[in-house]
């Protein structure tokens, strides 16, 4: 009976705990573009690259400058404060240089916080890598 109760317990109580991982992020590019897939769970949003300062923190997104890539300034689908559920962000590219033989690897690193109605997670920093090759379209 004892065994039964903490079955019980354990599970009800994971029921309630919060994911503390609700944003998933994919990286794919061509030489033109580098598009950010954002993946939000449920109940979670994120705050947007245009939210105002004060609160929780905005959306960062930073192209590490390189000799092939001066700064960038990626552009989200709407101007929405927070965003839910599945959101694309595009980042223009303008390649200084042709794409070597044995392609570009560009990093991207992100700055976010994700919250719930009940619970705003600690900011969350992401390094994502693509590798663009001549061939990418």
């Amino acid at each position: 009976m004892r065994r039964l109760t903490l079955i019980l317990l354990a599970t009800t109580l994971g029921a309630y705990a919060p994911n503390l991982n609700p944003v998933q992020w994919k990286l794919t590019g061509t030489p033109t573009t580098l598009t950010l897939h954002a993946s939000v769970a449920g109940q979670y949003k994120l705050y947007s690259l245009t939210k105002p300062k004060g609160g929780p923190i905005p959306l960062e997104i930073k192209v590490r400058e390189t000799d092939w890539v001066p700064t960038i300034k990626p552009t989200q689908p709407n101007p929405s404060a927070t965003l839910e559920g599945e959101i694309d962000f595009e980042i223009p590219l303008k390649l200084a240089r042709h794409i070597p033989k044995e392609g570009l690897t560009l990093h991207v690193d992100l700055r976010y916080q994700s919250c719930s109605d009940e619970i705003c997670l600690p900011p969350t920093k992401r390094e994502l890598e693509v590798t663009l090759n001549s061939q990418s379209k």
